[in-house]
Parts: structure tokens; C-alpha cells; sequence
């Protein structure tokens, strides 16, 4: 909402029309009654599942709490009931205690009590009881859905300082953007799988990059963009000799636009998913299989924990590169000023003055925002290689030859167990550590 109603991209994918860049737009006014009924009835009411219980309060026997959802049901017993000595046990007391669901997903619609007189029990034994069958019911409905993680072995050597884990290594396979990076990384022997992006690199290059890995005994892959537009399917087609070629191994697939193109290009190519077709987990991959993807790539939203419930044979994952922050079909150069439709790498300050590259690609007309400092994780091979994916990806945005040459034997090193001679100064661990937040 900018102060009104417009037609969005619907008939321009660019303009300053379409963005507020300096003053904060005046907002429509809105009747308050109607957002004090939307914040009590949608945002600040929370969802609860409606539960049942039966309660058991008999002399010198332990309480019994029976909870039920749908067709779940358990019973849980508490301490042992007490005559009264002075203040016995009213039902009002136990429905105040047992009711109290606080926290948990459930609301107590209807408790019976069967309750001897004069008894007794501490209001911590009824709280024990109410949390105890809470968890319970809990762990009763959601055992269906537990997921198994994988056992992973391990051998320690005598010192008990270092672990071995007994997997196979993943593959190695590095992302380009340049001319200059793929030529960096296709001297890299650790380097099994390249990935050519299509946004920039001369057309008639690629059957010779493509030559070039073949004889250099690697995979080469073909990024696709990562906004997908009729125009931008009119430019694949109208250099289609330049790409849909036998030398080709296969595609990386951005957005899901792309699966009716590629469909029409058969089986004769493998095709990998990026991790903008989100898998967050097993039933989500198993339909991109079914789609006829070889491979995924694990979400970078999962941290360590995360992924391994989901599991990552037979997917990639992200190691190493300037993650991307935001893709915007909306051009900033054309928007900040005249766009001169020559590829280029401007930078963006937030309130902390950090920098942040914003590549502009003109071939198929679209901006990325990328971090300001790369993810680093060589350091983490030992968790890396618990998760056992099929391959280790490194991708490259910035970065010059030299550098690229520098994360991908440092990367190799880790794999093989040697100590890193190489770190950037600024690096951040992505969410592989801390979640989403």
C-alpha cells in the first residue's frame, strides 16, 4: 500500500512509478474499529486444539488425569491423594489448576471430576499432573510424524582430539558469473561440477567453456536466470545453438517458470534444482523428483539441525559465496538515474555503512542484492560432512581469480582434513548455526 491502488508490474517490469524513493507514502486511511477486530480476532488470538479430560481424586490412591484429543487419548498418574487436614480439595480448585494450559497448543473445552471428600493434594502435584499429561498427549498425537534421523559413525583416534566420519566425500562444484571466474575455477583440479550462469557471459563462449570441461574431465552446467519472463524465453531461444548442445551436461534451475521450458528440451540433459525451489523437507523433494530433477539444493534458511531432519543425499549444498538478499525485477539504475543497459556492480550502504554489491543483469533485465560478507563454512566440514550431502557448492559473484583459486583449495583442504591456509577477513556463517530469526 503507497498512498493508493497502482497497476503494478502488470503492464512494466521497471520505472520510478513503481517505487517510493524518498518520502514515506501517505497510507489510506482506515476505520479503527475494523483493525481492532482483525488484531483481536487473526493476530493476537492464538490457535488451539480443543481437548477433553477426566480427572480421578480418591483417598490414598494416585491421582489419574485422562486427556483426549480426537480419537488420542492418555492417562497419566500423579501423586498419591491425601486426606484433608484442614482445606480439602474443591472441584472449582482442580478445573482452576488443570485448566490452566498457558503455553500449550491445546485449550481444556470440558474436564470431569470424580473427586472423594475430604482430600487433599498440593497445587504443585496438580500443576506436575496437568504438565505431565500435556506432554504426553502431545508426544501421542505427534508420533506419527517423528522423523528417524540417519545414525552416522564415527572413529576417534587415540588422542580423542580429532573425529573421522566414516562417509563418502561430497563432490566439489563451484558457481560463475564471469568469464575470468571460470577460468580461475576450471584450473582447479578439486573442482568436479561447474556452473556457468547465462545472465552475463558471451554466448558464443560457452561451447568452448563447455569443450574445455569436457576435456578437463568436469560436469558443465548451465545456470538459468533467476527471473523468468516471455522475454526472457524469446533471448534463449533466439541463441539456442549457443547453448542447447551435446557438450552441455545439464541445467540449474532458478524458479519454477523454467520446468515447462526445459521439459520441452528431454530427457537428454540432467537437471539440478537451486534452493529457490524450496525443499524444506522430504515430501517437497520427492516431488521434484518426480519432476525429473537428478538434484536439489538444501534451502540456505536451515540451520545444521534443520537439515539433517530433512536430510541431504542427493542434494547440494551451499558452502561458500555472497548470499543472495533480494532479486528485483525492478532496475536501480533506471530508477536512481538513466540505465545504460551495460552490466554492472553497484553497492548499497545500510544504517551499520556496510556494503552491499547489487549486480545488475541486462541480458534478461533484473537487479540482485547480495550480502556484504560471504558465507564461510570450511571451518564446519565436520558438521558438513555429517549431513552427507552429494556435493559442496561454492558460489562466486565478486570475487576476483585470485580469490576464487584461494576458497576453493582452502575448501578442498578442509575435505581432505588438512588445516585451512585460508580465511576471508569477513565471513558469516549464514543461518547454518542460528536459524531464521
Amino acid at each position: 500500500d503507497r498512498g493508493g491502488f497502482s497497476d503494478g508490474y502488470f503492464y512494466d517490469h521497471n520505472g520510478k512509478h513503481i517505487v517510493a524513493l524518498k518520502e514515506k507514502p501517505a497510507f489510506r486511511v482506515v476505520s479503527r474499529e475494523v483493525i481492532e477486530k482483525i488484531d483481536i480476532q487473526y493476530i493476537e488470538t492464538e490457535i488451539k486444539e480443543k481437548i477433553k479430560g477426566n480427572l480421578t481424586v480418591s483417598k490414598d490412591l494416585p491421582a489419574i488425569l485422562t486427556l483426549s484429543w480426537k480419537n488420542r487419548s492418555v492417562e497419566v498418574s500423579g501423586d498419591t491423594v491425601l486426606p484433608a487436614k484442614s482445606h480439602p480439595l474443591t472441584e472449582k480448585d482442580i478445573k482452576k489448576q488443570i485448566g490452566k494450559m498457558g503455553g500449550t497448543p491445546f485449550v481444556l473445552e470440558k474436564l470431569d471430576v470424580t473427586l472423594e471428600e475430604n482430600t487433599f493434594l498440593p497445587v504443585k502435584s496438580l500443576n506436575v499432573l496437568r504438565r505431565n499429561a500435556v506432554e504426553a498427549l502431545q508426544t501421542e498425537i505427534l508420533k506419527d510424524y517423528r522423523r528417524n534421523a540417519g545414525i552416522i559413525l564415527r572413529e576417534e583416534n587415540r588422542d580423542r582430539k580429532t573425529k573421522k566420519l566414516l562417509t563418502a566425500r561430497p563432490g566439489l562444484s563451484v558457481l560463475v558469473e564471469e568469464a575470468e571466474q571460470f577460468e580461475a575455477a576450471i584450473t582447479e583440479r578439486a573442482v568436479g561440477r561447474i556452473y556457468l550462469s547465462l545472465e552475463k557471459i558471451p554466448w558464443e563462449k560457452i561451447i568452448l567453456y563447455a569443450k574445455m570441461c569436457r576435456s578437463s574431465g568436469k560436469e558443465f552446467y548451465l545456470a538459468f536466470p533467476k527471473i523468468y519472463r516471455s522475454q526472457t524465453e524469446k533471448e534463449l531461444v533466439l541463441h539456442e545453438e549457443s547453448w542447447h548442445i551435446p557438450e552441455v551436461d545439464g541445467f540449474l534451475i532458478r524458479v519454477i517458470d523454467e520446468i515447462p521450458f526445459v521439459e520441452r528440451l528431454g530427457n537428454r540433459y540432467s537437471y539440478a534444482a537451486d534452493h529457490s525451489l524450496y525443499t524444506f523437507n522430504r515430501e517437497a523433494r520427492q516431488v521434484l523428483k518426480q519432476s525429473g530433477f537428478s538434484m536439489d539444493t538444501a534451502p540456505l534458511e536451515l540451520n545444521e539441525r534443520e537439515l539433517k531432519s530433512r536430510g541431504c543425499k542427493e542434494s547440494e549444498l551451499v558452502a561458500y559465496g555472497r548470499l543472495p538478499m533480494m532479486v528485483s525485477a525492478q532496475c536501480i539504475r533506471r530508477t536512481t538515474g538513466k540505465c545504460d543497459k551495460k552490466p554492472d556492480t553497484l553497492f548499497m550502504s545500510d544504517r551499520k555503512k556496510k556494503q552491499f554489491p547489487v549486480k545488475n543483469y541486462c541480458r534478461f533485465c533484473y537487479n540482485m542484492i547480495y550480502n556484504s560478507e560471504p558465507l564461510w563454512l570450511a571451518d564446519e566440514m565436520e558438521a558438513l560432512l555429517s549431513l552427507e550431502p552429494a556435493a559442496l557448492r561454492l558460489q562466486f559473484t565478486t570475487e576476483r581469480p585470485e580469490e576464487i583459486s584461494r576458497v576453493i583449495r582452502a575448501y578442498a583442504d578442509a575435505l581432505t582434513g588438512k588445516d585451512l591456509g585460508y580465511q576471508p577477513a569477513a565471513r558469516t556463517k549464514g543461518h547454518f548455526r542460528r536459524g531464521v530469526e
